[in-house]
């Protein structure tokens, strides 16, 4: 559709602005809101509840978690936790955006076929709810009762889509996050663990790593999904430092593929669709960032350790894998496989991108590499991190060199990457 409009009506623009523009004419104009000073705005507004659930005195033991609440559980991530939380839980809840409970439980049973995951689902309960809808959808009989029958909050559930802006994603996911919040407060306190991204931490100012606490200094990226998240770890912040809620706020980096079976969601992936543009493309461009994979399988467990893990006020937790490739590694792996692309300067990359076929992978994601490709990733405070996880037997390191086979073996398989040459295989 941008070659088409570009072609017909002579105006060329960012796909991104084409989902903020509600006309030919604003799209042509060029003008958008600043969504920065908006979600500084909303930050900036102080949490309401009305009857606030007294925090857990000091020397009390926290109660057991039998029951938990699960966003998102239809999400690549959420049938992966889904799956562990059932390893661990009595019951685990799952909010869906569904007709009915049957279509939802029925939608997750295909998901869970579908990754290759053994459900016990006499476990599951799903609950039709609107996570951009006001008390999620619920009369107050049902959010009470609901508040009554869980025993702790993860999460997951988000609007994903990194050309919409703040404006059209805030009720969702800023607004299903406080009514969540909301919901852990009432008549009880119950753990909440949100789930935010590595990402957040990144485009905020000033900032020389990714700490492992939430920072409300300035976001300086108009990414509407991106300040969806910062806005909710401010909340999620807000909550655990006035009502003594205790809370996780989790960073997952690159989520990829399975690590036993490379299942993954490549469709809709912006890190493979990259790849699979610079593979069609014949080259990458030669810049500093890194490459690391994070196995959906591996994050769930993860997760589902530092959610159920008792505490008392707020951590922040930065789930990506501690080991990252350059790309010079990463690529030259990829050869090794039968899949070439040669570093190229990023100038003469980027003008290439203007004459992409729609069926490259890079042809709906080349905005997000239009602009300064210079910047350095930031290094990645995991030392709490790593410690509470180790406490639990758990490593998120992996073998990258049987990974990446793994994961191109499963994407041919697919279809979505080029089958194996001849010259290679023998």
């Amino acid at each position: 559709m941008q070659a088409q409009l570009r072609d017909s009506l002579g105006i060329d623009f960012p796909m991104a602005a084409f989902y903020r523009s509600p006309t030919i004419a604003t799209l042509a104009d060029g003008r958008h809101e600043d969504m920065i000073e908006r979600a500084l705005a909303d930050a900036a507004e102080p949490f309401t509840i009305e009857h606030a659930a007294p925090a857990l005195a000091d020397s009390a033991e926290a109660a057991p978690i039998r029951t938990m609440l699960l966003t998102g559980a239809s999400g690549f991530l959420g049938i992966y936790l889904l799956h562990a939380l059932c390893g661990r839980l009595d019951e685990v809840v799952c909010l869906q955006r569904c007709a009915s409970a049957a279509a939802g439980l029925a939608v997750l049973q295909d998901k869970a076929r579908e990754a290759g995951l053994a459900i016990d689902f006499s476990r599951v309960e799903v609950i039709p709810a609107d996570l951009a809808a006001p008390q999620l959808g619920f009369d107050t009989p049902r959010w009470r009762q609901l508040a009554a029958e869980v025993d702790a909050i993860l999460h997951c559930g988000a609007f994903v889509h990194h050309l919409h802006s703040y404006e059209e994603m805030k009720r969702a996911n800023v607004g299903g996050t406080e009514a969540l919040l909301r919901l852990a407060l009432t008549q009880r306190q119950k753990p909440f663990c949100f789930i935010s991204t590595l990402s957040v931490g990144e485009m905020l100012a000033g900032a020389v790593r990714i700490d492992e606490h939430v920072s409300n200094a300035r976001p300086l990226l108009d990414n509407g999904y991106l300040l969806t998240k910062w806005v909710g770890e401010q909340r999620v912040a807000e909550c655990a430092r006035r009502f003594g809620l205790p809370a996780v706020v989790a960073r997952p980096g690159n989520i990829t593929g399975d690590s036993r079976t490379g299942f993954s969601n490549f469709a809709h992936n912006h890190f493979w669709l990259f790849n699979k543009g610079c593979l069609q493309l014949g080259a990458y461009p030669e810049t500093a960032r890194e490459v690391e994979m994070m196995p959906v399988d591996l994050l769930a467990g993860a997760l589902t350790a530092v959610a159920l893990q008792p505490r008392t006020g707020i951590r922040t937790v930065n789930l990506n894998n501690p080991l990252a490739l350059t790309q010079r590694q990463w690529f030259a792996a990829l050869a090794a496989c039968g899949l070439r692309a040669d570093p190229q300067a990023v100038a003469s990359w980027q003008r290439r991108l203007a004459d992409l076929e729609p069926s490259n992978g890079l042809a709906l994601i080349r905005d997000f590499y239009t602009g300064d490709l210079s910047v350095a990733p930031l290094p990645v405070d995991q030392i709490g991190t790593l410690t509470e996880l180790a406490r639990h037997g758990m490593d998120l390191s992996v073998d990258y060199g049987a990974l990446i086979q793994l994961y191109v073996g499963y994407l041919r398989d697919a279809g979505f990457l080029d089958p194996v040459s001849e010259t290679v295989a023998s």
